[in-house]
């Protein structure tokens, strides 16, 4: 029975893309969007990498010598950018600024904004249990209009969280529509509020919708967006590629990724860059090149603390499985089981194909057999309840997915 395990095992890719693809059929009509977004937002003419994030502090030195509204969105923008990519001690050095500035100039709105943005952060590093509903309303409709459109991009990403999809997406079309009503001010706003809108679609199974939307967020900003939001708009777009099963495309994106995250030497963002490697090299069905993206992340895998981390050590885990090198992967199984819960959702579906891999490699073809059946049978069952229990949230959540080109059009 043992020589047929290979075969049968090998089912479990393509078990486990069908329900991707499935959900996205237009195979060409995404190769051909990918193709022509990867001309269009020339972040290959990016010009040479700051340093320490040079191009965010100088635009908020340049945004404190301005006044009025132009000054509340530039400080957004810089508090936005280290928020996103959890550059901690800059965003607290430039909220003390903000309330600082606040203060001298007794301007009650940069003093909201820095509580809106210390409580964004907290929603970013906590999940929705640190930010309710009531809190937020404050920042929503309590606070002015400029306020509330800013504290909008964090209500989709709370409603999201949350598991209210319909909720977030109703929000994200009055959103749009408000943000483009407001002007060039806001340019950045309406980037980010398509970006998080996008990973509404993305965890609801709508890939197609979700890339649209990264596509108008990397289209909005190319001009004028920080380096740093270049690369996590890339980051974004070559993970949804993979997830597409667009391998070629992913690649293209990640190679652009790859180029602008070395150039700063910023170990944080080459570790995400680590871990769209190994995203890609799984969805390409390549063990071996997991194991080559991931050779250096030793370090950041010992005790994992944040999703990116949790997700390579399980990219590992499976790899070194099916490589059989079993007793290497049951150690990653067991770090893996004293990450906090906060860095990631468990995935006991993940882990019993881990487990299948695992008694393969040890010889035990009866036990891989029988976890594999399990695992076959709770993927099943698991991705028949996702597509009854979203039938009805992909159908309205993806209607703004149509808010770019609509506007355009009425323009």
């Amino acid at each position: 029975m043992k020589r047929f395990l290979p075969l049968l095992l090998a089912l479990v890719a393509l078990a486990g893309a069908a329900p991707a693809r499935a959900a996205s059929p237009d195979v060409g009509g995404q190769a051909s969007k990918l193709q022509t977004l990867y001309r269009e937002i020339g972040v290959q003419r990016a010009g040479p990498a700051p340093r320490a994030n040079e191009d965010v502090e100088r635009a908020g030195r340049r945004a404190l010598r301005q006044r009025g509204d132009t000054r509340l969105y530039a400080l957004w923008r810089v508090l936005y950018a280290y928020k996103s990519n959890h550059v901690d001690q800059a965003f607290k050095d430039w909220i003390a600024t903000v309330r600082a500035t606040a203060r001298a100039d007794d301007d009650a709105e940069l003093t909201t904004l820095a509580e809106m943005m210390e409580a964004a952060y907290e929603l970013e590093t906590r999940g929705p249990s640190g930010v309710d509903d009531a809190r937020w309303a404050r920042f929503l409709e309590g606070s002015g209009r400029e306020i509330g459109l800013m504290a909008g991009v964090e209500r989709i990403r709370l409603l999201a969280r949350s598991g209210r999809w319909t909720q977030a997406s109703q929000f994200a079309g009055e959103l749009f529509e408000d943000l483009e009503e407001r002007g060039s001010i806001a340019r950045p706003l309406l980037a980010e509020a398509h970006q998080v809108h996008s990973y509404t679609l993305s965890e609801i199974g709508d890939k197609d919708g979700a890339l649209d939307h990264m596509a108008e967020a990397a289209r909005l900003d190319e001009r004028d967006a920080f380096y740093m939001r270049k690369i996590e708009r890339l980051y974004d777009i070559a993970y949804t590629a993979a997830e597409l099963g667009e391998i070629q495309a992913a690649e293209r994106f990640a190679d652009m990724h790859h180029r602008m995250s070395a150039a700063t030497g910023d170990q944080d963002l080459l570790t995400w860059d680590q871990n769209l490697c190994a995203v890609i090299a799984d969805a390409r069905d390549d063990p071996r090149a997991v194991l080559r993206c991931l050779v250096d992340a030793g370090p950041a895998l010992a005790a994992p603390r944040d999703r990116v981390s949790v997700s390579m050590l399980r990219l590992r885990a499976k790899a070194l499985a099916r490589t059989g090198y079993a007793a290497r992967a049951r150690a990653d199984l067991a770090v893996l089981d004293q990450a906090p819960p906060r860095a990631a959702r468990p995935d006991p579906i993940g882990r019993l194909l881990v487990e299948a891999y695992i008694a393969n490699a040890e010889g035990r073809g009866k036990d891989a057999f029988a976890l594999f059946d399990r695992w076959r049978a709770t993927h099943a069952r698991e991705a028949s309840a996702t597509q009854a229990a979203t039938a009805a949230q992909i159908s309205s959540a993806s209607r703004p997915s149509c808010a770019p080109s609509a506007a355009k059009a009425a323009a």
